[in-house]
């Protein structure tokens, strides 16, 4: 559900929310890392803001 929402909301031009679901996807045990995000062309809106920046600093260490 979640990565759904963050891909909503990626597609709608929102990518402080998608960052804002992100966050939660990734903080959580799941598959999903920021290489697979930054690999997800649907993710491409959120990979080119300073938002998601943040989240590398955060999470780049999650295999």
């Amino acid at each position: 559900m979640v990565m759904g929402m963050a891909l909503v909301y990626s597609r709608a031009g929102e990518p402080e929310k998608s960052c804002d679901e992100l966050r939660i996807l990734l903080g959580m045990p799941s598959q999903t890392t920021i290489q697979l995000i930054r690999l997800d062309p649907m993710f491409k809106p959120v990979v080119n803001h300073p938002c998601f920046e943040k989240l590398v600093t955060e999470f780049e260490t999650k295999l």
